[in-house]
């Protein structure tokens, strides 16, 4: 990738659906057990009245979009707050956009932000990536 390719604004975006077996297997993988992921019983007892997708799913569909857009690159930080529960079976979009870019460093900062199918915004924060010139 190069750095002085990479324009101010431009954006893309990811889809995924979150499926039980997604939630299963990133249970599995991350040690997550949290019974609000989990269990139906004691999930309806929350506040979400069911159980609710790991945020960090969303958070990793961020992650994915970037590697695509910008391989090779290092992810410096990303600020992520979370606005509404993920249910299973929702279909979440991953966006950016660029907000600036520092010539000296090869940083990039990007606007994030997740949504579901209804078009309500899940997820939202701002990324920095470093440019390997390559």
């Amino acid at each position: 990738m190069i750095f002085n390719a990479i324009q101010i604004a431009f954006s893309s975006e990811e889809k995924l659906q979150i499926t039980e077996e997604f939630v299963a297997k990133f249970g599995d993988l991350t040690g997550d057990k949290n019974p609000i992921h989990f269990d139906e019983n004691f999930a309806k007892k929350t506040v979400f009245k069911g159980k609710i997708v790991h945020g960090m799913i969303s958070a990793n569909l961020i992650a994915t979009l970037l590697s695509k857009n910008f391989p090779g690159a290092i992810y410096v930080s990303q600020s992520l707050n979370f606005l509404k529960p993920v249910k299973i079976n929702d279909v979440i979009t991953a966006k950016f956009k660029i907000l600036k870019k520092d010539e000296k460093s090869k940083k990039v900062i990007l606007w994030t932000a997740c949504f579901n199918q209804k078009n309500e915004k899940v997820l939202e924060g701002e990324a920095i990536i470093k440019i390997l010139d390559f």
